[in-house]
């Protein structure tokens, strides 16, 4: 699935070892990920790997200016995957990238 090669690509066993499964996700959750893993689109996408996906997903349709190159990495990841562009073309052609909307910051 794309959600397992995500985890595989951006999630280390280490930073899975920590997740609660049963933690709600919130920015309060990612915190310290976020502060070692500069891939992260704020806390909150480091609360588990579905809000990481789903942030960058995000970034990615709306075309969200990325601030480090592992964020890069992600959009960029998003990019080559089969189906996705379709997402991020109809936003454009809907005038609604890209935007300048920016995540809350990690640290």
């Amino acid at each position: 699935s794309l959600i397992a090669a995500w985890i595989d690509e951006f999630w280390s066993d280490a930073e899975l070892a920590t997740l609660d499964p049963d933690e709600e996700a919130s920015g309060a959750g990612g915190e310290e990920r976020c502060a070692t893993d500069p891939g992260f689109f704020g806390p909150y996408a480091a609360s588990n790997p579905e809000e990481d996906f789903a942030e960058s997903f995000s970034a990615y349709v709306f075309d969200v200016p990325t601030e480090t190159p592992e964020q890069q990495a992600r959009v960029d990841w998003l990019a080559d995957q089969p189906g996705l562009v379709e997402f991020r073309e109809r936003a454009v052609d809907a005038d609604l990238a890209p935007i300048d909307w920016l995540f809350e910051p990690c640290g």
